[in-house]
């Protein structure tokens, strides 16, 4: 398995396999035109301008997806070990007011992958670290039971392992007008994590390197929606209207009256399109992708 904090050219090299793949700078609050998926990998540290070009893209009706946590994950540099930062300048208030709300806890399960890590035991009164694959509870592993298998998203999968990932509600209000469906669960025996210490300590739990939680559920880890949107923007001021204090532009059309794909557009509700959110942790830049000519893409 690679590490999750590498580099996400394996990502970029299967997407090519059938799509045109390109990245896009958000920091002009616009996303290309030609762009039909707008794929977001653990964003960070966004400016407005960047949440506005992703709203905007919504509005005019373009598919959305989100890999998110509430958490980024690094290696200690001289360790090795795992440390648990809180993700700040993200969308999960963005995703919250489209009708999606990821939590601020990381889902564990007794149903998980192995991960290589670094472990320490004590060995005739000495201390010896070594790297070992070991069952690691926050590698969620979703089987078959956790799709939702009338999905094409994920229909035609076996398995997938979500790495640090946090619950998906779906706000049933903002949905009601909306196609809204849990895509994947987690199994029954899983439990929220409080804390952001995610290095096993098998001196204290030699069988997991982790308390076992007492109160065990399953819990959504990626849900779909399809339908209109309203934008996070409404009713607040533009940031490119922030920046020119509101002057109008030279054709005095103020920025909520330019089209949708100039800066400083002010689409309010979106044409029907589709948003995706998981909660998978993935560490990497935003990707953006579009269908190949050939109309592969749905």
């Amino acid at each position: 398995m690679q590490p999750p904090f590498a580099s996400y050219e394996m990502i970029r090299d299967q997407l090519q396999q059938e799509y045109a793949v390109q990245e896009v700078d958000l920091s002009e609050g616009v996303v290309p035109e030609e762009v039909n998926v707008l794929v977001l990998i653990a964003p960070q540290n966004l400016t407005d301008k960047e949440r506005f070009a992703v709203d905007q893209f919504l509005m005019r009706g373009g598919s959305l997806v989100v890999a998110t946590s509430p958490y980024t994950v690094e290696p200690e540099p001289f360790t090795g070990s795992l440390t648990a930062k809180a993700v700040s300048g993200g969308v999960r208030e963005m995703l919250k007011h489209y009708g999606v709300t990821v939590g601020d806890r990381l889902v564990m399960d007794m149903q998980s992958a192995p991960f290589p890590l670094p472990v320490e035991r004590n060995v005739g009164g000495f201390i010896v670290r070594e790297i070992r694959a070991m069952a690691y509870p926050f590698f969620v592993d979703v089987q078959r039971e956790g799709m939702e298998r009338s999905s094409p998203i994920v229909a035609n999968l076996p398995v997938v392992t979500l790495p640090w990932a946090a619950p998906v509600e779906l706000d049933e209000a903002a949905n009601a007008n909306r196609e809204a469906h849990v895509i994947l669960r987690s199994s029954e025996r899983a439990w929220l994590h409080e804390g952001s210490n995610i290095q096993p300590n098998l001196s204290a739990y030699p069988e997991l390197g982790f308390p076992v939680g007492t109160e065990q559920r399953s819990y959504p880890l990626a849900v779909a929606v399809r339908g209109s949107f309203e934008s996070y923007f409404k009713g607040k001021t533009p940031p490119f209207q922030r920046e020119d204090s509101a002057e109008e532009s030279e054709d005095g059309a103020q920025p909520s009256e330019r089209g949708a794909g100039s800066p400083g557009a002010g689409c309010d509700r979106v044409q029907p399109g589709h948003c995706a959110a998981s909660s998978d942790r993935l560490l990497g830049v935003p990707e953006r992708l579009h269908p190949t000519p050939d109309g592969s893409a749905h």
